[in-house]
């Protein structure tokens, strides 16, 4: 097969990895349930990732620790934290097939943040698609719906508003720092920062419990690395749509181990904001055909 052919077809494979793996992660969240409070599932997450790192560390030595851009590495290390914990929260409180899909509203958060701090120019199919997504969470949330179940939709929706800040600062960041920086201090920040909730709320897993807490940092790390695995064959414009897969994945998932079966409401509210999400992505690529 030539090297191109073949190069075409490792992005798409590394990318379904990634999603495999990060899917893995969202089933063990949803498997420990509320009873493994969100600080401390954040914690065991960040501290089992930390340790998966630590051979990486001490060949990298004080490299793995070294930036020049300080105040936006912790910014970006609070926001991904404080969205880790959001989606852990609603993770474990909503249907999955629910959590995904508002955690898809991320891109449209981007397009605003991007205008406001970036200066980024945004057209009116973006600021269109935006409009749409966010008509897709109002018919999956339901407004008027009390109790845990707003608090859950509200934390994923925060959840997504607070990834998509982490994603407007690595923009900023990437090119004086490498992934392995990045990860670094993500995890020892994440680990700083949910020890003392994590320490309130502290209980002591079983055998069977600290292999899926364990196994949470393992899942993300391999996302992570497969999906930067993947962009060193491809585009990230060619493979975000794939991340689309996540939701009928994850749809039949849900129904097969935890008998969760989605109403109408959500499919509906689903479709408008993959939608929405795909009409995004068609606008980023007209805008840089229009530049290039």
């Amino acid at each position: 097969m030539p090297i191109a052919n073949r190069a075409l077809l490792l992005g798409p494979a590394w990318m379904l990895a990634s999603i495999f793996a990060n899917t893995t992660e969202l089933v063990l969240i949803h498997w420990l349930g509320p009873g493994w409070p969100a600080p401390v599932q954040l914690f065991w997450r960040q501290a089992s990732a930390l340790l998966l790192l630590s051979p990486l560390i001490i060949r990298a030595g004080s490299g793995a620790f070294r930036t020049k851009t300080w105040k936006i590495v912790l910014f970006r290390s609070v926001c991904a934290m404080l969205g880790l914990g959001t989606w852990i929260y609603a993770s474990t409180h909503l249907p999955l097939a629910t959590a995904t899909t508002l955690s898809f509203t991320r891109p449209l958060w981007i397009v605003i943040l991007a205008r406001l701090l970036l200066g980024e120019q945004v057209s009116l199919i973006k600021w269109g698609a935006v409009g749409l997504g966010f008509c897709g969470v109002l018919v999956m949330v339901q407004p008027g719906a009390s109790g845990g179940a707003a608090l859950a939709q509200g934390a994923a929706i925060a959840s997504s508003l607070l990834f998509a800040m982490s994603f407007v600062s690595i923009k900023s960041m990437a090119a004086d720092n490498n992934p392995l920086v990045i990860m670094v201090w993500s995890c020892l920040l994440g680990v700083l920062f949910s020890a003392p909730p994590a320490a309130l709320m502290w209980r002591v897993p079983s055998p069977g419990d600290a292999l899926v807490l364990g196994g949470l940092g393992l899942a993300s790390l391999a996302a992570f690395a497969c999906m930067l695995k993947a962009m060193s064959f491809s585009g990230a414009a060619a493979l975000m749509p794939m991340d689309y897969l996540r939701l009928p994945l994850i749809t039949v998932v849900g129904i097969v181990l935890f008998n969760e079966h989605p109403g109408v409401a959500a499919l509906g509210g689903a479709g408008l904001i993959v939608l929405s999400a795909l009409a995004t992505a068609i606008g980023d690529r007209k805008a840089r055909q229009a530049t290039a």
